[in-house]
Formats: structure tokens, C-alpha cells, sequence
């Protein structure tokens, strides 16, 4: 009898250990899958969705040049200002990793590279959405397994992925109200 109690006792405190371990190797592979999906599209020329990317650079560009936007149709401000910060702290008087300054014209390649930080963002910003979708669930529910299973889940969703791959307002603007939530 006493020998069937500790197989007993073996198998219910190994087995929880066993999922909390394998859930989390999976949570670890599922916020990395966002940025690797970002990472995947930053070949694609910036113009093949032209209206959102050449709107943050044109919005950012004259944040940069202190002229207002101009772009009123959506109430994200997210990415005009983060493209912007990026005009400044890389540009000519920053870093010096684009050469630009106030006043100048861009060129087509600057604009690639504009886009291509903004792309990583993107996939940053969509990994810490998962990562605070977790969080949001290890509050709500007491397994960590099934927390991390549930953000595993959301990670390869559609919309995240979608989201990673073009630097869109929804993602921010989830990612503010899951923390506010958190």
C-alpha cells in the first residue's frame, strides 16, 4: 500500500512539473515567432502596401521638419511618433545611421530603411503583445500550462501574425489595453 502511494505521489507532482516545463519552452518559442515573422518580411519592398508604411514616414517626416500631420482619417499616433523618434535619434544629428537632416529631401533607399526598423518594431511590439496576453491569462487562471497554452495559441493566430508583418495601429493599441488590464 505504502508503495503505491509514493508511485502515486511521483506521478501527480512529475506530471504538473512535466507540463509547466513543456508549456514554457512552448510560450519562449511562441513569442519569438511573432519577430521571426516580421523578420521574414522585411525583403518586401515598401510599396507593395503603400498606404500605411509611406504614411508613418510621411507623418514622422514632418513631425521632423515641426510641421503637423496631416494624415486625420485614424487616431493612431503611435507610429508617426515612433518613426519620428527614429528620424532623430538615427539621423544626422543622433547616430548618424541616416543621413538626414530637417529640410532635406529623402530618398527612396531611406525610406526602405524607415520602413525595415519599423517592420522589426512591429514584430517586437506584436511579441510583447503576446507575452502580455500571458500575463493577463497567469492572473486570470492558476495553471501555468494552460496560461501559456492559451498565449501559445493567440501567438500563431492570424491576427498576430498579420499584425507582425505591417506596423499597424490594432497591435499598439491592444498591447496598451492588455497592460492597463494587467
Amino acid at each position: 500500500m505504502n508503495q503505491s502511494m509514493k508511485a502515486s505521489n511521483l506521478i501527480s507532482t512529475r506530471i504538473p512539473r512535466l507540463a509547466s516545463w513543456l508549456a514554457s519552452i512552448g510560450l519562449a518559442l511562441a513569442l519569438l515567432m511573432p519577430l521571426v515573422v516580421a523578420l521574414l518580411a522585411l525583403a518586401r519592398p515598401y510599396d507593395a502596401v503603400p498606404d500605411q508604411d509611406l504614411i508613418w514616414v510621411s507623418d514622422a517626416l514632418k513631425l521632423f521638419r515641426e510641421i503637423p500631420p496631416r494624415y486625420m482619417d485614424h487616431p493612431g499616433s503611435y507610429w508617426p511618433l515612433s518613426t519620428a523618434f527614429k528620424l532623430d535619434v538615427l539621423g544626422a544629428d543622433g547616430l548618424d545611421l541616416l543621413a538626414l537632416k530637417p529640410g532635406q529631401l529623402i530618398s527612396p533607399a531611406q525610406v526602405s530603411q524607415l520602413v525595415v526598423w519599423n517592420r522589426i518594431e512591429q514584430g517586437l511590439l506584436c511579441s510583447a503583445l503576446v507575452l502580455a496576453f500571458w500575463w493577463l491569462a497567469r492572473l486570470v487562471l492558476k495553471q501555468q500550462w494552460l496560461s501559456a497554452g492559451i498565449a501559445v495559441c493567440f501567438a500563431l493566430s492570424y491576427g498576430v501574425l498579420f499584425e507582425a508583418v505591417q506596423p499597424r495601429n490594432e497591435s499598439t493599441s491592444m498591447l496598451f489595453v492588455l497592460l492597463f488590464c494587467c
